[in-house]
């Protein structure tokens, strides 16, 4: 697959949304990097592109992601990379 750089949001256990601001075409297996957070180490997550769309606001691709092998470990680590996103941005 291909390894890319990026922003997840609206993340689920079965996936996300992925900003970058490289295009990838649907079908595409992709292993994602994440700098989350000062406080969290990088995530690295396995997915394929189910669909993008360009998002002109932050001029980048915008794709939809399903996640591949999501085993606990995994788990555990987008659970506690949403909730550090979450305080970060006032959400919680």
């Amino acid at each position: 697959g291909i390894s890319v750089q990026g922003l997840l949001t609206n993340i689920s256990l079965g996936g996300a949304l992925f900003q970058s601001k490289q295009h990838m075409n649907p079908g595409a297996s992709v292993t994602i990097s994440v700098r989350s957070h000062p406080k969290l180490p990088a995530l690295r997550v396995a997915g394929d592109i189910l669909h993008h769309q360009f998002d002109v606001v932050s001029n980048s691709s915008v794709h939809c992601v399903r996640f591949k092998d999501v085993h606990e470990q995994l788990a555990e680590q987008l659970k506690r990379y949403v909730t550090t996103l979450l305080k970060s941005q006032g959400g919680v």
